[in-house]
């Protein structure tokens, strides 16, 4: 199942909102309290469930594949 059904449309809008209000990568902590996580590592624990990769390895593919694209 997708990340919103866990985490509710509200949750997911708010951080996509404040990702777009900075011109950096949010944190992986500031990332959990958007959604409404207390602690870090309960987030970094289910988005391994949900993707099968780690916060950080999914950064930094995405960050590969933004550079391949502004080629």
């Amino acid at each position: 199942m997708p990340p919103e059904v866990y985490l509710g449309l509200d949750s997911m809008n708010a951080m996509k909102k404040r990702k777009r209000e900075t011109k950096h990568d949010l944190p992986t902590s500031e990332v959990a309290w958007l959604l409404g996580y207390q602690e870090t590592s309960a987030f970094y624990h289910a988005f391994k469930r949900w993707t099968g990769k780690t916060p950080k390895q999914t950064r930094s593919i995405l960050t590969r594949a933004s550079c391949r694209l502004r080629r």
